[in-house]
């Protein structure tokens, strides 16, 4: 039997425009193969997220039959641009285009992922470019304290590499490297197109198959149909904490602290998922919400402060956030914990409930409101193996949803939790009695010191 591309379609008559977006699902085990033939020819071993990232980006480096210019002046002359998207589940390409050129398109994004040119001055290039930006993260706190809380939430994870990378690693990456991960990237049982389009299912079908059918790598060429059926992503759920951490980030000069308390949390598709997600909202989600009352209203102790659910897939977690005067991280964080823990012992009001549930159901449709939103959605629930009627039914199941079980949910999520506790910040000016004040609310088992630009490898304690 011959096997067909997994499509995600959602039709969008009267508009001749089609948004087309070509994924591949990440399974982070997919470089093992090759991380160990490296191990064993006692060469630098690559860093599997660098080496991932940097695979995907020679998509828009030209290909055998053209050079990077000529392939990016064939793109550009259609009237759009090539769009690259990495996630820890997933990396895409796609683009923009009317349909009359979509044909012409997809021969170009075909020739793109199945004749790269491999050219050794393009990966020098593109590594410079990777690098800068890198360091550009470095550069900026906010992005550089968010790196430090997910290399410790992700500790011992497979998620860890990406929030590690190092400008060091992307230099070690060899043109070779390139090659041989490719066929492992790029694999028909990862492969996901997305279509938002005026053209027929069966029109969109008939374009995207040749590439479908182009991606088997094997001997001769040949398609293996055994392999061929679409595999999600297979992130896996972050551990349960066995200890409340504290990590002090030391980033001289900087007159702000940026605080951080999370921990791991249930998947998607728990039974209490979107009971916990309401209960978030209702606890820190708003700025009527309890933990920006209690942090800028009653004390003008931060601009702003969130309550939520972060990371991707499966791998998911809480966290509580904001950015006080480097001398009031202290009190900060105490009144962040008091909040949190409030939600843990089922405090919260119906009032305060029925407020997130109004604010999420009215919030919902703007979320799905045109064809290629939905099309996106679906897309990444299918990536990461989750039910897109989760998404789409979301504001009906919220509605269902009574002030009891959203309570009882944060009682069962938050309640009795280790915590990863992470200050950012000149800690020199943050108050000396921190650690003993923040003692007086949770039992922190360890903490660890870091420079802010220090190696990732200062995340394990």
């Amino acid at each position: 039997m011959t096997k067909t591309p997994t499509i995600v379609y959602v039709s969008q008559a009267h508009l001749p425009i089609t948004y087309i977006q070509l994924h591949f699902s990440i399974h982070h085990d997919d470089l093992k193969s090759l991380i160990e033939e490296s191990t064993l020819k006692k060469r630098m071993i690559p860093q599997s997220s660098a080496l991932r990232i940097l695979t995907q980006r020679q998509l828009q480096r030209g290909t055998l039959s053209m050079e990077r210019a000529t392939f990016v002046r064939e793109v550009e002359n259609l009237g759009t641009e090539i769009q690259l998207t990495h996630r820890a589940y997933s990396h895409s390409i796609g683009a923009v285009v009317l349909t009359r050129t979509l044909g012409k398109f997809i021969d170009l994004l075909h020739q793109a992922i199945t004749e790269p040119a491999f050219n050794p001055k393009e990966l020098a290039q593109s590594k410079r470019a990777f690098i800068s930006e890198l360091e550009a993260k470095y550069d900026d706190d906010q992005s550089l304290a968010w790196l430090w809380l997910l290399r410790r939430i992700y500790l011992n994870h497979s998620l860890w590499n990406d929030y590690s990378i190092t400008p060091q690693h992307v230099k070690s990456i060899s043109l070779d490297d390139v090659q041989q991960a490719w066929p492992l990237l790029f694999k028909q049982n990862r492969f996901l197109a997305s279509l938002t389009s005026n053209e027929s299912r069966e029109r969109l079908n008939s374009l995207i198959d040749p590439i479908y059918k182009s991606l088997c790598w094997g001997d001769n060429n040949k398609l293996d149909l055994s392999s061929s059926e679409f595999q999600p992503s297979t992130l896996s759920s972050l551990p349960r904490l066995t200890k409340t951490n504290l990590t002090l980030v030391h980033k001289s000069g900087k007159q702000q602290a940026i605080l951080f308390i999370a921990h791991p949390t249930i998947e998607p598709n728990h039974p209490q998922a979107l009971a916990l997600y309401v209960a978030l909202c209702a606890l820190g989600g708003t700025f009527s919400a309890p933990l920006m009352q209690e942090i800028r209203n009653k004390r003008g102790l931060s601009y702003g402060a969130h309550a939520g659910i972060k990371g991707e897939a499966q791998s998911r977690f809480v966290c509580l956030h904001c950015s006080p005067e480097a001398p009031q991280a202290a009190e900060a964080l105490l009144v962040m914990i008091e909040v949190y823990q409030r939600g843990g012992k089922g405090q919260l009001s119906d009032d305060e409930i029925l407020f997130a549930k109004n604010y999420l159901i009215n919030a919902h449709p703007f979320s799905i409101e045109t064809p290629a939103m939905r099309a996106g959605l679906s897309a990444n629930a299918k990536l990461m193996g989750i039910d897109p009627s989760l998404i789409f039914t979301q504001a009906e199941r919220i509605q269902k949803l009574s002030p009891k079980q959203i309570r009882q949910a944060a009682q069962d999520q938050l309640a009795d939790q280790q915590l990863e506790i992470l200050v950012f910040g000149d800690q020199d000016q943050i108050s000396e009695d921190l650690e003993s004040r923040l003692r007086t609310a949770v039992s922190v088992e360890r903490v660890i010191k870091v420079e802010a630009k220090g190696s990732p490898e200062q995340a394990r304690p």
